[in-house]
């Protein structure tokens, strides 16, 4: 079958390239998150170059009352995509999924009446996580229109809930087996972001791809900083090591420390009045590319012990990884042995080798970063990567 023939429909939570602005001061009460929705967009629009493809997107803005001002996501309010298409949904906890799965499903179904019926062989819908809207979408697609599946996996199902009270742990239970189930009975093809992933979904006699996610290109641009600038993008939280970079700040007063992003430390980071650490609140992604950069040294200190660091690969590491630029980050059980040569990890975990770290990042100028990411991690370029995907669909 040719390709160009196929239609590949996402189900996933993009929020279009033109929205973050709009939603994140509309929709979030505290800290947004991006790295599924840039994920989404990166390999969505690779896809385009090769097939035809629509995207249908429940944006993700957490729950009602607690993390999100509405009870309803109005897709009116968000600016139209081409071939994207946005679903209203409620809120609501207890009935968000329902409702993602309600207007998805209209929508999937709106798309397949315009397709003859002999063409439903050259469809692929893909989901773009093991959440249960669309896996029950999915699944709904298989059963009555006969249309082949694919899932992709950054985190397992049981890791999407952190709350520790116990209804939320109850709910995440049962809803983890449910994922699981719908997954392993109706999906056809899986991509999953590491090993220890794949290992929970019963593969048998399908075919999978392990890729820890992608990386749009490479770059390197020199730069000419007066100070080190140490850059961390992400959550400002603890299980993200804010701390440590505080605390380094504190210790090398010869750098600046540079800190993007929202979560439960804003209120602390603006006012913490330390002169070489600048907080910068959200950073909206289509500015990351240039402040990574423009600096000299990309930060990660997420703890190796922090929830789900064993499976869960940090999307901002192969981020800064395509700035070609020296990373200091505590070793994950999520990263293989291709990143020993890239990453500079703390021997210990704590703020003195963190230091230490970052002071060896400093003074690597003489490597050729660019040669190096390239050797190491040229198979996880959207080009490639989309290409593994697409043969096995």
């Amino acid at each position: 079958m040719e390709n160009n023939r196929k239609l590949y429909i996402f189900l996933g939570s993009y929020f279009g390239v033109s929205n973050y602005d709009i939603i994140k001061h509309r929709y979030f009460k505290n800290a947004i998150s991006v790295s599924n929705s840039e994920f989404e967009r990166i390999v969505f629009l690779e896809f385009l170059k090769k097939s035809k493809c629509s995207f249908i997107s429940a944006p993700a803005v957490g729950y009602w009352p607690k993390k999100c001002r509405k009870i309803t996501v109005n897709k009116k309010h968000l600016i139209p995509e081409n071939n994207v298409s946005f679903c209203s949904y409620k809120t609501i906890f207890g009935l968000s999924h329902f409702s993602k799965k309600r207007s998805m499903w209209k929508e999937i179904k709106k798309q397949l009446s315009k397709l003859d019926k002999n063409d439903y062989k050259n469809v692929v819908v893909i989901a773009c996580e093991a959440h249960k809207p669309y896996l029950e979408v999915l699944s709904k697609s298989k059963k009555k229109f006969g249309i082949k599946t694919a899932l992709i996996v950054p985190d397992l199902p049981e890791n999407m809930y952190s709350s520790n009270r116990w209804f939320y742990k109850f709910l995440k239970n049962k809803n983890a087996k449910r994922m699981y189930s719908l997954a392993n009975k109706n999906v056809d093809s899986f991509w999953f972001f590491t090993k220890d992933i794949s290992l929970k979904f019963n593969t048998f006699g399908k075919q999978y791809i392990v890729r820890e996610g992608v990386i749009e290109s490479f770059q390197s641009v020199a730069t000419h900083n007066k100070k080190t600038v140490c850059t961390y993008i992400g959550k400002t939280d603890y299980w993200n090591g804010i701390d440590f970079i505080i605390e380094a700040a504190k210790r090398m007063s010869n750098m600046d420390f540079n800190i993007f992003g929202s979560g439960a430390l804003d209120v602390y980071l603006s006012n913490i009045g330390i002169e070489n650490l600048h907080f910068h609140h959200f950073l909206d992604p289509k500015n990351v590319e240039k402040i990574i950069l423009s600096s000299d040294v990309l930060l990660s200190p997420r703890f190796s012990n922090a929830p789900f660091a064993s499976t869960a690969f940090p999307s901002k590491v192969l981020k800064y990884c395509s700035a070609c630029k020296p990373i200091v980050t505590f070793k994950l059980g999520c990263y293989d042995d291709k990143y020993n040569d890239l990453l500079f990890y703390p021997t210990r975990n704590n703020v003195d080798s963190f230091c230490e770290s970052i002071v060896l990042a400093s003074n690597s100028n003489n490597i050729n970063w660019k040669e190096k990411y390239e050797s190491k991690l040229s198979c996880l370029l959207v080009n490639n990567v989309v290409d593994n995907f697409i043969k096995i669909l």
